[in-house]
């Protein structure tokens, strides 16, 4: 969980900027509710999580402004609540981009503030990224959309600058935005260096599976049409690829959405299965199914979560 927080500190982090009155889910508030307060609403609304190191995370269906999210995370300081994150997958049904249109038009700016360092956030996003926005005020806000996932982060400023102080021992309120980020890549850093024995120990169960499961598969037919080429795990995300062979289908004509459900169908009846995406899901990654066409090398995708 440790590297996630990384991840998740230098997307927050990357810019020390300020925004106005957003809704908060659940009721919940940035800078004011506490760590408890968030686990006893998401128990009482029946929604799993996972609370260590921390962040509170968890996978579930919900919406923010009005658009459909998947995953949010919260982080803690002092039993406080200084950010949250909402993330919902990209998959190009126009969702990503009416939800970068909605959150200018509800706040009236169109306009990003502090451009200037918008692009040592976006080297640490993976994707390529599509949009970016975010607005002044007192609580910190970033919307953001690539090709793979669109969201939300709420944070708060002077909480932050307290945990980057207290990870740092230094003073770090009268810096400036640019040497501030710098602050926080040392801070990832040195937290990506501190990853927690137990994550370690899940990421060689997974990477021992994986090694497997491509001795298995890769080069393999797995149906008439359909041939295994790679496996890889990338520390956080396993991803199967596959070749479509075209002299039966094009790739655009196969029905990713049936796909997809056939694959959950495999999970659900599959107890083997099910404790490998549990270990993937306990570091905050996912399964990815990445398949190509013989002939156009068209490509297409999804992820099971």
């Amino acid at each position: 969980m440790k590297k996630f927080f990384s991840l998740g500190l230098v997307l927050v982090l990357a810019l020390t900027i300020q925004a106005q009155n957003y809704p908060q889910l659940f009721g919940i508030k940035v800078g004011q509710s506490t760590s408890s307060e968030v686990v006893q609403k998401l128990t009482n609304l029946g929604i799993e999580h996972d609370d260590e190191d921390g962040l509170i995370m968890f996978v579930s269906d919900f919406g923010w402004l009005g658009t459909p999210m998947k995953l949010g995370i919260y982080m803690e300081h002092n039993d406080k609540i200084v950010m949250s994150l909402f993330m919902g997958e990209n998959l190009n049904d126009g969702l990503a981009e009416k939800f970068m249109k909605d959150v200018r038009v509800k706040y009236n700016e169109y306009e990003s503030v502090m451009p200037e360092i918008m692009d040592g956030m976006l080297e640490e996003i993976s994707g390529t990224v599509l949009d970016v926005w975010s607005q002044d005020g007192e609580i910190s806000m970033i919307a953001c959309s690539t090709d793979e996932a669109y969201g939300v982060i709420l944070y708060d400023r002077e909480a932050l600058f307290a945990l980057v102080a207290e990870s740092l021992a230094e003073e770090v309120e009268e810096m400036s935005d640019e040497d501030f980020f710098e602050l926080l890549m040392q801070v990832a850093e040195e937290y990506e260096e501190e990853e927690d024995p137990a994550i370690v120990e899940t990421k060689k169960i997974i990477e021992e599976e994986v090694s497997k499961a491509a001795e298995l598969l890769v080069g393999k037919q797995v149906d008439f049409m359909t041939k295994c080429t790679d496996i890889t795990f990338d520390g956080r995300d396993v991803t199967y690829v596959y070749e479509v062979d075209e002299s039966y289908v094009s790739l655009s004509q196969v029905d990713m959405e049936q796909v997809k459900k056939v694959q959950w169908q495999i999970f659900e009846s599959n107890e083997t299965f099910q404790i490998f995406a549990n270990h993937i899901k306990s570091i905050g990654g996912t399964i990815n199914y990445v398949y190509v066409g013989s002939l156009s090398r068209e490509v297409a995708s999804y992820s099971l979560w």
